[in-house]
């Protein structure tokens, strides 16, 4: 029988060895990630990268918000880049910017299974700030979206929804709950009493960052904000007298866009009797204005610090209505830009803007008459726009003479005897792609060699 003091000696000896082969194995384990980052840098480098460099990759490949629910539409998602190897997995599930802007359309879906989904979806987001779009597919269906993003409204920035009517909105599970969101757009279609005060959507009524809205249809009939301290608004297909309602509570309004409805519904007589007969916004500086055939809006308005306007869509009435705009609130205007707008209508708003120094015009139906007849203009008297400086031609889907774009650009470029009047210093060409003959844009730069060689910056895009 062996002794006591060699049996604690076996004993001392097999310690030895399981921490022998307890090294061993973690010399082998380091081995083979060694082996193994060495075969990914040779057949997948992009496995070497560290995470943080990986995620930030992801970011940039995430850019516009996927779509969840609907069946034919699809973007760059973390899903996708998940979907690769359990390396990404774990770098997606653990990178949450790429969780947090979402558009959202249960079109075909369980609701209760997109419900899931959208849940799993927002934890992956933890505390990033998050921009989503709820799209209508019935109005209980968005409602229960609606109250599933309540409970991440902490963390709402953005929030898109349309709506057909206002009923049943979760208005007490938003109030006071979104104090990072900044952006608000609304669309709601159906009609609704403008007296029928029950059917409000107060929930965004106390946003402290809350600066840019949306409202489209007959939205802004129905939505209790914080208009005073709004810098950014748009109205879509809402009528002249629902904006007036609006713009007379946003006296801090610095960017408006307004697209008008052709056969807009108006308030009812009673309600516009209420109307500010004017409605004066000091510190709005850019606008962008479209299909006021009759001029109802512009009628109304005085606008002193305007200084950058697009029109589209603007004649008859609406023009008349927009050079009395500017005689009323004696405006410098800087920039202007004209869409979908014919020529003539152009020259009639060109005539009153004696302080315009940048003007662009993107109109792809323009007639090679139309465009000769714009030159001409231009052309005749340089007093006509004293202080224009560059000059846009955009979407250009005719042939027009080159030579009078060259007198044009000689007459505007070259010093004169005109003391009172600056010379143009930029000109942009642009045609819609396929429009024009090659031959014709290198006639177009053969003319104008000259007026480039005298100083003149020329940009020419046919792509």
């Amino acid at each position: 029988m062996l002794s006591a003091s060699i049996l604690r000696a076996r004993l001392t000896e097999l310690d030895e060895l399981e921490v022998a082969e307890s090294r061993l194995q973690f010399l082998a384990a380091a081995e083979r990630r060694r082996i193994i980052n060495d075969l990914n840098s040779k057949f997948c480098p992009i496995l070497t990268l560290p995470p943080e460099i990986t995620s930030e990759i992801f970011s940039h490949y995430v850019t516009n918000p996927p779509w969840l629910g609907v069946a034919g539409k699809s973007a760059p998602g973390p899903l996708t880049l998940a979907a690769v190897c359990q390396s990404w997995r774990y770098i997606c599930f653990s990178t949450h910017c790429l969780w947090a802007s979402l558009r959202l359309f249960p079109s075909l879906w369980v609701i209760d299974d997109f419900i899931h989904l959208l849940e799993c979806w927002l934890q992956r987001a933890g505390h990033h700030p998050l921009d989503l779009e709820v799209w209508d597919q019935g109005q209980d269906s968005t409602m229960t979206i609606l109250s599933v993003i309540s409970h991440h409204s902490l963390h709402l920035r953005t929030l898109i929804f349309s709506l057909f009517t206002p009923f049943s909105f979760p208005n007490d599970e938003f109030w006071k709950r979104v104090p990072l969101l900044t952006k608000l757009s609304v669309r709601i279609t159906a009609y609704v009493h403008w007296h029928d005060t029950s059917v409000m959507i107060s929930a965004f009524r106390e946003a402290p960052r809350l600066r840019e809205v949306c409202l489209s249809g007959n939205s802004a009939q129905h939505m209790l904000l914080p208009w005073i301290q709004l810098t950014h608004l748009e109205f879509q297909e809402t009528s002249p007298s629902s904006c007036l309602h609006v713009l007379k509570e946003t006296p801090n309004v610095q960017v408006l866009s307004v697209s008008l409805p052709h056969l807009g519904r108006e308030l009812p007589h009673a309600m516009t009797l209420l109307l500010p007969h004017r409605v004066t916004l000091h510190h709005l500086h850019t606008l962008k204005f479209s299909d006021d055939l009759e001029g109802k809006l512009l009628e109304r308005l005085v606008l002193p610090a305007l200084k950058t306007i697009h029109l589209s869509l603007l004649i008859g009435p609406g023009i008349l209505s927009f050079i009395n705009l500017g005689f009323r609130s004696a405006w410098s205007l800087q920039s202007i830009c004209f869409t979908e707008m014919v020529v003539n209508e152009c020259i009639s708003c060109l005539q009153s803007l004696p302080s315009i120094t940048h003007i662009q015009f993107g109109n792809a139906m323009l007639s090679s008459i139309e465009l000769n007849e714009l030159l001409y203009f231009l052309h005749k008297d340089r007093t006509t726009l004293p202080a224009l400086e560059t000059l846009a031609l955009r979407d250009c889907s005719r042939e027009f003479s080159g030579l009078r774009l060259r007198e044009m650009l000689a007459s505007r470029s070259i010093a004169s005897g005109a003391h009172d009047c600056v010379k143009l210093k930029s000109f942009q060409l642009a045609f819609v792609p396929l429009a024009v003959r090659k031959e014709f844009v290198e006639e177009i730069w053969a003319e104008l060699r000259t007026v480039v060689e005298a100083g003149l910056e020329v940009a020419i895009d046919v792509a």
